[in-house]
């Protein structure tokens, strides 16, 4: 007898019901040989459960006989099939067991087949994570199951697009008010009532924001337990100037916080919460800025004190950082993007109204979601716009901050005429070393140099040049890079990628750096 068949059935039972619990399908793609068939399919769990279940008799047996391992298998993307014969099996097979429905309706054959379930299946409905899309509106009855109560249901993800983008309005009918076993509910395209009873008991909370934030507040402060809170939608508030201080509240185990909406109203969320979990996450997206709401000093004090909470103990326990800032007319994105000590995500992503400039913003911007403390960041990957005179002052006031900046990433010599022409004004980045340019266009030789003696003169200068992420077809002739004796240059062969070229510079003389005329 080989090895596999002495394994226990109670051990075999556990495999297989791990398989049929994967959810990310496209992490198995190398263990398989591609077939024909599409990849959901193939790497999905109702698919492998399906092949295992014909491997022996004794799997057979084993895997059929399980109603739990089947009723985990009702994944919308693998049941698209022409006629019912396979998705009824597969329902069948489930017995009474606890339903788990996944994926995404597309065509009438999925939707007509997950109301269905909804009608006939709803009250042994576990886990729901459904998306649907549609040029046109479901009939109101078709939702009818929503407002029954749902005895089973322990994770609740329905997201829905209709042409018109009306949600869906269940008042306190929702889940009957009566959903006990309930921990996570996902969904911006349902409003409901924020005192459902069922409210208090959730880990794990997104939401369509509703016209009351002094109710949705309230409702939120009693969810002690909630570790993730996001909110889409948030409105603006009556008035554009200071809010009064909200009542405020502690979620102690909060751990992810997303907000999107307007600068005042998602201010006024951040302050209602006291306090939360040490280690919090924060991401923010912020839009509809416009010129008429310029705060003022007392307003930005206000401000920044809110957002100090949040990053405070993300800084302290982060350690040096890796950070994205990216500045345009219309655009502040800023947010870490290598973390090795945390799983903690800083995250602000500021956007202006279309005929609106964000620089009368950069102020309140740069002391509110850069409160993360910037003279701290080692690695910078940053984006600018092309040189403006008038935007240059509010951007030299954020850059001159990061001291103790070693590593630059840019991505086109936009960013590196931007900086320079800083530079000639103001000590930039005294601690930087190293460059590493992402370009997708020709390099400025001519700039590079420029800047390159810019840091010289200023007793800082660049000790490498790190072109790794650059094709070298966009090159061109760099031998006037050989001026900078000690510079070290990197890149990677254009017929071997993977083979790191490491040069010192110092050889006037030498060709090396010449890789022809870029077209």
């Amino acid at each position: 007898m080989t090895a596999i068949h002495k394994i226990h059935d109670d051990l075999l039972w556990h495999i297989f019901l791990l398989n049929a619990n994967l959810n990310d399908i496209y992490t198995l793609k190398a263990v398989y040989q591609p077939g024909q068939e599409p990849i959901r399919h193939r790497y999905s769990p109702l698919t492998i459960t399906r092949r295992t279940s014909q491997v022996c008799t004794r799997w057979r047996h084993l895997i059929l006989r399980s109603s739990s391992i089947w009723g985990r298998l009702i994944h919308l993307d693998c049941l698209d099939q022409v006629t019912d014969q396979w998705r009824m099996e597969v329902l069948m097979r489930s017995g009474d067991a606890p339903l788990e429905i996944k994926g995404d309706t597309v065509g009438y054959i999925m939707e007509d087949f997950f109301f269905f379930l909804l009608a006939t299946e709803w009250e042994r409905i576990r886990w729901l994570d459904v998306r649907m899309s549609n040029d046109y509106e479901f009939e109101d009855d078709a939702w009818g199951p929503l407002s029954h109560p749902a005895p089973a249901l322990e994770y609740f993800n329905l997201q829905f697009y209709t042409v018109g983008g009306k949600p869906l309005h269940l008042d306190t009918h929702l889940f009957g008010g009566d959903a006990p076993s309930l921990r996570a509910f996902h969904s911006t395209s349902i409003h409901f009532s924020p005192f459902s009873p069922w409210i208090s008991q959730l880990r794990h909370l997104t939401l369509l924001a509703p016209a009351s934030a002094i109710q949705m507040l309230a409702s939120i402060s009693q969810m002690t337990h909630l570790q993730s809170l996001r909110i889409v939608g948030c409105q603006k508030t009556d008035s554009e100037n200071r809010p009064n201080p909200p009542r405020r509240f502690s979620l102690p185990c909060l751990k992810h916080l997303v907000l999107e909406g307007s600068f005042t109203s998602v201010v006024l969320i951040m302050d209602s919460i006291a306090s939360v979990s040490e280690q919090c996450s924060l991401s923010l997206k912020l839009v509809g800025l416009t010129n008429v709401n310029v705060p003022d000093s007392k307003e930005v004090t206000y401000y920044k004190h809110i957002f100090e909470r949040y990053s405070r103990s993300y800084s302290q326990d982060a350690g040096p950082e890796s950070f994205c800032l990216h500045m345009d007319s219309h655009h502040f994105l800023f947010y870490n993007n290598r973390n090795t000590t945390s799983e903690l995500i800083y995250r602000a992503d500021v956007q202006a109204s279309k005929h609106f400039h964000i620089v009368p913003f950069m102020q309140l911007l740069s002391r509110t979601v850069m409160t993360y403390p910037v003279k701290g960041i080692t690695h910078l990957e940053l984006g600018l716009p092309p040189y403006n005179r008038p935007f240059l002052k509010d951007i030299s006031h954020v850059l001159l901050d990061f001291v103790s900046l070693k590593t630059l990433l840019i991505k086109d010599m936009k960013t590196l005429l931007t900086i320079r022409n800083i530079q000639r004004e103001s000590h930039l980045f005294p601690s930087l070393s190293i460059i590493q340019v992402v370009a997708q266009d020709k390099l400025d030789a001519a700039l590079i140099q420029d800047y390159l003696n810019l840091r010289k003169d200023m007793g800082a200068p660049i000790k490498c040049l790190d072109l790794t992420f650059t094709s070298s077809q966009y090159f061109g002739n760099l031998t006037i890079l050989e001026h900078f004796a000690g510079l070290q240059l990197l890149w990677c062969n254009e017929g071997n990628p993977d083979e790191v070229t490491r040069y010192t510079c110092g050889n006037p003389r030498s060709r090396i750096l010449s890789f022809g005329r870029v077209s």
